[in-house]
């Protein structure tokens, strides 16, 4: 079942923002675009912060929260974002003890993209 949410798509292409089966979610590439002015900030921990907000509208849009994520993947344009990365994941997952699973790997992304975020989640009892 594919999920939508306002303000955040791929454009043209032809797969969903994310799909759930049963109490499975995945998502595909989340971006940093905000949802109501369509903007990338050019400052890297404001477009992080942009990023886990729209991952957190995915979430709910699927009946869960970011506490039902098990894995990130992050890809980031430059390395030299993983300092911004970790400050915005510190202030998304803040418990130690129950932050998900993180990948994080250096690839090329389109301009103006300073990180993207696939993520994969289990939302149990639905």
């Amino acid at each position: 079942h594919n999920i939508e949410v306002a303000g955040l798509d791929h454009g043209a292409q032809p797969f969903p923002i994310a799909t759930r089966v049963g109490p499975l979610v995945c998502t595909s590439a989340i971006h940093g675009r905000d949802r109501e002015t369509s903007v990338f900030d050019s400052d890297p921990v404001a477009q992080i912060r942009v990023v886990f907000s729209n991952l957190e509208a995915v979430m709910h849009a699927c009946g869960g929260t970011l506490d039902d994520i098990a894995l990130c993947l992050v890809s980031l344009n430059s390395m030299e974002h993983r300092v911004a990365l970790n400050t915005v994941w510190i202030e998304v997952f803040p418990d130690e003890q129950s932050r998900p699973s993180r990948n994080t790997h250096q690839r090329e992304l389109t301009a103006p993209l300073i990180c993207q975020v696939v993520a994969t989640a289990f939302i149990a009892g639905d």
